[in-house]
């Protein structure tokens, strides 16, 4: 009041009026030596007075020149009154109002932080001094400040002008005003809450689009599993001799070519898998091919319809799988046991390929590799040799090993035999899956052959047969016809397996087999040599 009322020359700053220096340290000493001498026998009210000129500076009032002063005076009155350190407390002292806490702590972040380092030199770390002291000792108040410091405090700006602290009306600690009922100090459990609360909203903010889509598409329901096909006793036997019936001779026309009426040619898929098989199917159908479908899925069954498909007898796979897949092993064993159950019904040729074996040219025009050997008529099981890339000019066929993917296999001349052979293949992948959990037909269909081979027909095995005489190679060892299995690997320079590198060679393939990939892993080679994208859905 003396400042304002009655120094004309002290200047006005944003419509309050700025106390000058020599002003405020008259009144300052004035009110702390008044105070004082009424209130002797208690100095709460001096302290509670410093407070508030503490915080009335904190929130805005102007600097005080002083103010080294007044923090002396009031170190002497705590140690006086017995305060001592940061967890001191001055007997009686009402505790400083709960609104002026957030100002100061804020002003106290500022100076660690580095925004306002002169506050810290003026007036100390909170921790230290008074404010902090009767806090600390009402552990609920603090709580209850703090609530309010981390909701964002009251600004400087909107901070209301502080009214004189009320004196004790006793000796005791006075309660602080309580808060507002919906303020509650945080818990380990209400910060729990609230962090589950912020998931929560997270969750719903990623559902925004769900909720701009129409009624009935929300509630639409997915699409019932396809009813599962339940054959009565013959129907599936009928079925597949029809299907073979219809498609047997490799060609549409089947008078075109005599040679092969006995003869024929097998692809599998399952729903998942249609965009191979469509991409397969628009190659074969360039050079009038016909041929019968594994259904490995009801769902596929019922697509092609029952003049094309053959239902597998086995587990059934939905879904696009790739090698080291347990599925897959699952679709190679049907694959082994549909193959057997061709041959045994029908009496015919079986030519299996995966519909990623596309057809580059006509595999059985004359020059071919597949189709000489097979209108050779030579051979029991001839077969894809398997490797990444091109073997070099003078590699030699052991016989040893080759892709299930794209083979041959006729019961014409030895059907017992050739029949107990491929039994025991699908045989020896049912007890690696009964043992392991798994097992892949290719590997170990090839380790029966290897077997078989080695053994030189000096000791028996599964086999059905007791030697191998590979294409115009010797016999492994000396048996009767009927006990040696004839089979022969197909040229793999027009019949390659997965090469990466495929110049200077594309012009001699007649077909390409995208394997050494799993599942649209294949397409990548599929496009390398031109054989993708031959179907799309128009």
């Amino acid at each position: 009041f003396v400042g304002c009322g009655a120094l004309r020359r002290m200047p006005r700053r944003q419509g309050r009026c700025h106390v000058g220096p020599a002003a405020f340290a008259i009144t300052s000493v004035i009110l702390f030596l008044g105070v004082s001498w009424l209130y002797t026998p208690s100095n709460d009210a001096a302290s509670g007075v410093l407070e508030g000129l503490r915080a009335w500076q904190q929130t805005g009032g102007g600097g005080v020149p002083a103010a080294v002063d007044v923090l002396q005076a009031e170190q002497k009155l705590r140690e006086k009154s017995g305060g001592g350190g940061s967890g001191g407390h001055v007997a009686g002292a009402p505790p400083l109002n709960w609104q002026a806490r957030p100002v100061l702590q804020e002003q106290r972040e500022k100076s660690v932080s580095g925004d306002s380092p002169t506050a810290a030199q003026r007036f100390g770390p909170l921790d230290g001094g008074v404010a902090h002291g009767r806090l600390g000792a009402d552990q609920q108040l603090q709580s209850r400040v703090d609530v309010v410091h981390k909701q964002g405090g009251l600004k400087v700006e909107q901070a209301p002008a502080l009214a004189p602290l009320p004196l004790p009306e006793s000796t005791t600690s006075a309660s602080p005003p309580p808060l507002p009922s919906t303020t509650t100090a945080p818990t380990a459990e209400t910060k729990q809450k609230d962090a589950s609360k912020a998931r929560s909203s997270k969750d719903k903010d990623k559902d925004k689009g769900q909720k701009g889509k129409p009624k009935e598409e929300k509630n639409k329901k997915k699409p019932e599993p396809e009813p599962e096909i339940v054959w009565r006793p013959g129907e599936l036997e009928a079925q597949i001799q029809k299907v073979a019936k219809l498609r047997a001779g490799l060609y549409l026309d089947k008078s075109a070519h005599p040679e092969f009426k006995s003869t024929l040619l097998v692809t599998a898929a399952n729903f998942a898998y249609l965009p191979f098989y469509h991409n397969w199917r628009c190659a074969a159908s360039r050079f009038g091919l016909d041929w019968a479908v594994l259904a490995n899925d009801d769902k596929v069954y019922n697509y092609f319809g029952a003049d094309r498909a053959i239902p597998v007898v086995g587990r059934k796979v939905s879904g696009m799988v790739g090698w080291g897949n347990v599925k897959l092993d699952h679709v190679g064993r049907n694959k082994f046991n549909m193959v057997l159950m061709l041959m045994n019904l029908t009496g015919l040729n079986v030519l299996f390929t995966d519909a990623d074996n596309m057809f580059l040219q006509d595999p059985f025009r004359m020059g071919v590799s597949v189709g000489d050997l097979i209108r050779s008529e030579k051979y029991d099981y001839v077969y894809q040799l398997e490797g990444p890339s091109a073997p070099p000019r003078n590699f030699v066929n052991y016989g040893n090993a080759g892709n299930t993917g794209f083979f041959y296999v006729s019961p014409k001349r030895k059907p017992e035999n050739v029949m107990t052979l491929m039994r025991a293949g699908m045989e020896a992948v049912d007890k690696n899956m009964a043992e392991k959990g798994k097992g892949a037909d290719q590997p170990i269909f090839w380790r029966v052959m290897s077997d078989l081979l080695s053994s030189k027909g000096k000791k028996g095995g599964p086999w059905g047969f007791k030697c191998v005489h590979l294409c115009d190679r010797k016999p492994s060892c000396e048996a009767p016809e009927s006990e040696t299995l004839d089979y022969c690997g197909m040229d793999p320079f027009q019949h390659p397996t997965g090469w990466t590198e495929v110049d200077g060679f594309l012009g001699k393939f007649a077909s390409y087999h995208a394997n050494w990939e799993a599942g649209t892993g294949k397409i990548g080679k599929l496009k390398k040599v031109g054989l993708w994208d031959l179907w799309d859905e128009a």
